[in-house]
Formats: C-alpha cells, sequence, structure tokens
C-alpha cells in the first residue's frame, strides 16, 4: 500500500482494510494448530488481541494529528496573529 496523493482518510481506510484482512488470516492460521498444542493457539490470540488494540489506537492518534494540522493550517492560512498560531500549535493533540 502506498499513500502516493491519497488523502489521510483514503490511506487510513486502506490500511485499516489491510490490518483486518492479515488479522482473519492470521486467526484462520491458528485455527489450524493441532488440538494437543492450544497454549500457543492462546498465546497467540492474547498477541492478537494486543496488537489489535495497539492498531486502534495508533490510527486514533494519526486521525487526531491530521484533525489538529488541518485547523492548524486552517488557523494560519487566514493570517490570524502569530500569538494565536503559537497558543495553537502548543496544544495538545487530543486521545
Amino acid at each position: 500500500m502506498t499513500m502516493g496523493n491519497e488523502s489521510p482518510v483514503a490511506w487510513s481506510d486502506a490500511l485499516e482494510k489491510d490490518f483486518d484482512k492479515a488479522f482473519v488470516a492470521l486467526d484462520l492460521l491458528l485455527g489450524e494448530i493441532d488440538s494437543d498444542q492450544v497454549e500457543i493457539t492462546y498465546e497467540g490470540r492474547q498477541k492478537m488481541t494486543s496488537l489489535s488494540g495497539s492498531f486502534a489506537q495508533l490510527m486514533h492518534k494519526a486521525q487526531s494529528m491530521h484533525h489538529a494540522l488541518s485547523r492548524y493550517e486552517k488557523v494560519s492560512s487566514h493570517g490570524y496573529s502569530p500569538w494565536i498560531v503559537s497558543h495553537f500549535s502548543s496544544s495538545k493533540v487530543d486521545g
């Protein structure tokens, strides 16, 4: 997957789709492990849960940063005073 000239929304949707496909494929692969190796399946699924949560947090942070950057660009392009731009740029990103 390449980001190229795609909008952040388009590439984040594509990235989420790729992640979901890989997640399902890995889950199916774990399902093929012999029943006498249940520990491996259980541990693998725990790791997948952790990975999924981390990915969701990462996507949320990326979207929050994109929105903050968009707001900053809008404020700075309208020629507002340097104090407003400085104050806005030092504000914390949501999340």
